[in-house]
């Protein structure tokens, strides 16, 4: 990618369709996913929420095997622990 090139950024605590027992970091069926639909997709863990930034304002920590994401935005249900997806693609 280039600086000026626009992309897409997700996340999503499932990167599988439907509410199955998930048995891994990754569905090895040959079912469709939300990550087929990204370039890019990287798993990780919820290590801090702070919402003390402002009344509508939350930053969530996330870890993906130590590059870490620091990202605020408006409040959301994420928990401490929580698995999570990060999921980009270059727009067109």
């Amino acid at each position: 990618m280039n600086i000026s090139d626009k992309f897409t950024l997700s996340l999503a605590s499932t990167a599988v369709s439907g509410s199955g027992k998930k048995e891994s970091w990754r569905d090895t069926s040959n079912q469709k996913s939300l990550a087929d639909e990204y370039d890019y997709v990287m798993f990780g863990k919820v290590y801090k929420y702070d919402e003390t930034g402002g009344k509508n304002k939350a930053t969530v920590y996330v870890s993906f095997g130590g590059l870490l994401l620091m990202i605020t935005g408006e409040p959301v249900d994420v928990l401490v622990g929580q698995e999570i997806y990060l999921l980009m693609r270059k727009n067109t």
